[in-house]
């Protein structure tokens, strides 16, 4: 089988399958731009990040792994699922994904560190598919149980950073309150650099820091 996405620009496909390797490719010329290696057996979902800058696999290894679109380092292995990763999906923000399984569980995760936020139980048979609200508060699974779920979901702390500043921080600001961490940005939706409604002071989310997991 072979699954496929386009990245939210159209400039690019992803496509996977039963060989383990997931391609990218220049979606005007045909060139495969990228090889993305590290499944040990078949992919069965490739879909890229609202903002297109990464992309979620999940395989039959048990694993599911995102991966930077433009250099094609895999920034972090989720690999708590006790059978094959049927699916995964990215929150409508980018700041969480959903994994399903045939070990009939669903899990959250965010993001930026990788860290599991959720475990859903109660499908009694594989989860085959998953995806979320728009608002991304909650999702939504179907399993082969023949029964559909819907859940509601614990806030992202990066989601949360967004929602509380009304914009990214600047890099200055990142460095500020979280010190060495790698710069992510807290609403993939928008530009790294939108620093729109500047001058919000940032003590409209005091020690929001204390919060935020420590990467590793």
């Amino acid at each position: 089988t072979l699954t496929v996405d386009f990245s939210p620009d159209g400039t690019q496909v992803a496509t996977a399958g039963d060989d383990t390797d997931v391609r990218l490719w220049d979606a005007a010329t045909g060139r495969v731009l990228t090889v993305l290696t590290g499944h040990t057996e078949g992919v069965n979902e490739a879909l890229f990040s609202p903002d297109g800058t990464r992309l979620v696999t999940a395989g039959d290894d048990g694993t599911a792994r995102i991966w930077d679109t433009a250099t094609g380092r895999c920034l972090a292995v989720l690999a708590v699922h006790d059978s094959w990763v049927t699916g995964a999906r990215f929150s409508p923000d980018g700041s969480r994904i959903a994994t399903v399984s045939q070990d009939a569980r669903t899990r959250i995760w965010d993001t930026a560190t990788g860290l599991l936020l959720a475990t859903f139980t109660g499908h009694t048979d594989a989860v085959r598919d998953v995806v979320f609200s728009p608002d991304g508060a909650r999702v939504l699974t179907g399993s082969s149980d023949t029964t559909a779920r819907l859940r509601s979901l614990p806030p992202s702390w990066s989601g949360e950073l967004c929602r509380r500043a009304g914009r990214n921080l600047t890099r200055s600001e990142w460095t500020e309150h979280l010190g060495n961490r790698p710069y992510e940005r807290q609403c993939p939706q928008w530009r790294a650099q939108d620093v729109r409604d500047r001058n919000a002071p940032l003590a409209r989310f005091p020690a929001l820091e204390r919060r935020i997991p420590a990467r590793g």
